[in-house]
Order: C-alpha cells, then structure tokens, then sequence
C-alpha cells in the first residue's frame, strides 16, 4: 500500500497581511489622509514644549509683526513679537485637548443617558425629552448659555462644550440601544437570567462602538471650532495663552498691516477640521456595513 505525497500549495497572500490599518489606508485613501492630518497634529500637539522653538508668551518689542520665512522665525510674529510658530504649536495642544476632554465627557453622559432611557421606557420620556429641548438650540447657543453662568476659564469651556453635545450623544445611544435590545442574543441573555447591568456592558455597549467612534470623529472638529468661536468671543480661553480662536480675536486689528497673523492660525484651524471630517468620513465607510457591501 503506497501514499502519495502531497505538497501544500501556500494560498496568496492579500495586500497588507490583512492589517486593518493597510485596508483602511487602500480602500479609503481621503480618510488615510485625513488621519495623517490628524496624527500630525497629535504629535505636534503633544511635543509642543520640546519642538516649539520659542515660549509662546515670550514679548520682543523690537521683532513685531514679522512676516513668515526669516530665519529666526519661520512662521513670522505677532503684534507683540511673539514666534507665530510656538503659539500655532502650543495652540493646538490647547484645542485638542479641549476637544478630546469635553468630547469624551459628553460621549460618556450621552451614552449613559441614551441607553439608560432605552433600556427603561419609564425614563424614556423625562430624559429624551430634555434632550430634544437641547437639540432646540444651536450648539454655540448652549454653550454660551452655560458660560454665561459660570464664567470664563478652560474648565469651564470644557463643560460648556460638552454640555452642548450630550444631546446628540443620548440620541444616537438611544436609537441604537432600541434596535440591539430586541436581538436575539439580547433575549438569550434575559432568558438566561443575566442582570441588566450585565447585558448593558456586555451585549449593547459593545455594540455601540462602531457608531459612537465615527460620531466622536465628527463631534472633535465641532468642538474645536465652538472652543475657537467662543474664544473670538472672549469667552473663552483667555490671554496671553495661545489658542487659536483667541489669536485670530487679536489678529482682527493687524490684519491689513500683516495678514499672516490671522492667516496662519485660520489655516492651522481649518486643516485640523478638514482632517477631522473626511477621517470621520472614512470611519463611517469602512465600519457601517452597509456601505460595506456596496
């Protein structure tokens, strides 16, 4: 009785071993860009102190308003003398970070709120409809209500901002968690006697992710430009700290004379929020399945 030999034949392997990051970046080029963007703004932002080439509160009366490309400082100065390049650093850092805390603060009350009230439909009503008076008014209306009663200050921003967006957090948690809870491994679970906590955290959550994550790309850019907005205002953060909504606000009156003041933190501005929007674009391609399919 003889074998015969057989030899595997090793199967072609797809572009990228099947890393999530490569398919996003091939099948979603815009949204790849979008993330560089926004990783290049990250890591600005978090290296600040080290790679900014002067302190950004630093005065020098005999270096104002410089225009961009003098070896000294690349990005020129300001009305002060103050190295445009640090302050763009150092001011996004501030934004981001403004951003991601009052938009993880939100996401987290949303979510609560949200499926709390569907999960108990006796809560529904009372919570969802506080929601629906907040989604009345525009969110830069919201938060300047809620400045306007606890005053100026980053803290106090933040909480604005994040107030202002719990509604479409609860709304989007509220929907979903209506549509999860009438699966059927969610009735396998009641069935099974699991506590509610129990099937809150581990079968509707998670299932949450997906949506919450493409809506938080989407929210960060809003936040940013309301921070932005309210700084302009003067409700914001307040000076000297760099932030770009308080340098565009300063740059108002130099504008003619110098242009680059309010041109450079405008652009800085406008190409995180543009990263920020086709990134969320791109998330929403790739993690609904429905476009999936297409």
């Amino acid at each position: 009785m003889s074998a015969t030999a057989t030899t595997a034949v090793p199967m072609p392997r797809r572009a990228g071993g099947g890393n999530p990051v490569w398919e996003f970046a091939r099948k979603h080029k815009v949204g790849a860009l979008g993330a560089l963007i926004v990783l290049a703004f990250f890591v600005s932002g978090a290296l600040a102190p080290w790679i900014a080439p002067y302190d950004p509160l630093t005065i020098d009366v005999d270096g104002t308003l410089k225009p961009p490309g003098s070896p000294r400082h690349l990005l020129g100065t300001d009305n002060q003398g103050r190295d445009l390049l640090s302050r763009i650093l150092h001011g996004g850092r501030l934004s981001l970070w403004i951003a991601m805390t009052s938009v993880i603060t939100s996401a987290v009350a949303g979510i609560l709120f949200g499926t709390f009230a569907a999960y108990y439909p006796g809560s529904e009503t009372l919570i969802m409809r506080v929601m629906d008076m907040l989604l009345a008014f525009p969110g830069i209306i919201v938060a300047l209500t809620i400045i306007s009663l606890l005053g100026t200050g980053i803290e106090n921003l933040i909480i604005a901002i994040a107030i202002s967006q719990v509604p479409q957090y609860a709304r989007l948690a509220h929907g979903l968690t209506l549509s999860i809870k009438e699966k059927m491994f969610v009735e396998a679970a009641v069935a099974l006697g699991a506590s509610d906590r129990a099937i809150v955290l581990k079968h509707i959550v998670p299932n949450l992710f997906s949506s919450i994550t493409v809506q938080t790309s989407l929210m960060i850019p809003t936040s940013i430009t309301t921070a932005a907005s309210l700084s302009f205002l003067g409700l914001g953060v307040q000076p000297p700290n760099a932030e770009w909504g308080s340098m565009l606000q300063n740059a108002m009156q130099w504008s003619r004379v110098a242009p680059h003041v309010m041109i450079i933190p405008g652009m800085a501005l406008m190409l995180v929020v543009f990263g920020f929007n086709v990134l969320g674009d791109g998330l929403r391609d790739a993690l609904d399945p429905r476009l999936r399919s297409r």
